[in-house]
């Protein structure tokens, strides 16, 4: 079997918002992938305005979103009261959904993740989306909240798990090498240092462990180059499709 997984942040409101979301849309639309792991989606708490509800039209999609991180912010210089939360979009069939807070300190707010649990053509697959700390010494934090979402993903209960999201930190960081080396041994979809952000760091990523082979058939971070002038996101999306080798 073989499905496809995306990640991008959407970056909030931030940027020329009304004009960029469309264009990130159409991106995605282009690629299709069989889930969408969002972070940074921006929704109105008055439903005015979200990101979350135009890409669940436009990606004909349903939408698993976890309201967090509400504050004030600014939209065409108008304060709007709204959330920056984490989203998953799949049309595949949710035997299980969780979402759930991660450890955190006053300096940074909310932070979250999600757990939906799919069978797919005789695989069950666990796929968790995130978004760690921004703090940038808080290296330690990153780990607890890793060891948090661990905690909720139980690796023999499933012929798969995908991890993704925006995690703050760099491949050499001790807590991406933490998720990647024993005992967790989680293999990390792109093996290089390509950056994913406009910073010029690498700082998303997609892990996967599998109880069977697996193959990664097409990879790709696509580096949005500016369409009339705009940038999609500050982040870069990352997409790749997999094939589980179940009767190996």
């Amino acid at each position: 079997m073989s499905f496809s997984l995306m990640s991008i942040n959407t970056w909030k409101c931030d940027g020329a918002y009304f004009e960029r979301i469309p264009l990130l849309v159409k991106e995605i639309n282009k690629i299709a992938p069989t889930v969408i792991l969002c972070q940074e989606v921006f929704h109105c708490v008055d439903t005015t305005i979200s990101t979350k509800k135009y890409f669940e039209e436009e990606l004909n999609s349903t939408a698993y979103f976890f309201a967090s991180r509400r504050k004030k912010r600014w939209l065409n210089q108008v304060e709007q009261v709204s959330y920056s939360g984490l989203c998953l979009f799949t049309n595949l069939e949710v035997h299980f959904y969780q979402e759930f807070f991660l450890p955190t300190n006053t300096l940074d707010g909310e932070r979250t993740a999600q757990l939906i649990v799919v069978n797919y053509k005789g695989n069950k697959i666990a796929i968790v989306n995130t978004h760690l700390t921004h703090l940038k010494e808080e290296t330690a934090l990153r780990i607890k909240q890793l060891e948090h979402i661990l905690n909720h993903v139980n690796s023999n209960d499933y012929d798969a798990i995908f991890l993704g999201g925006d995690f703050n930190d760099t491949l050499s960081s001790e807590a991406i090498q933490f998720l990647m080396n024993s005992p967790h041994w989680f293999s990390n979809t792109f093996t290089g240092n390509t950056p994913t952000h406009i910073s010029n760091r690498c700082i998303d990523y997609m892990f996967f462990k599998s109880k069977h082979t697996l193959d990664i058939l097409d990879q790709k971070i696509i580096q949005n180059p500016l369409q009339n002038k705009i940038v999609l996101s500050d982040h870069f999306a990352l997409y790749a499709s997999f094939k589980i080798n179940k009767d190996e």
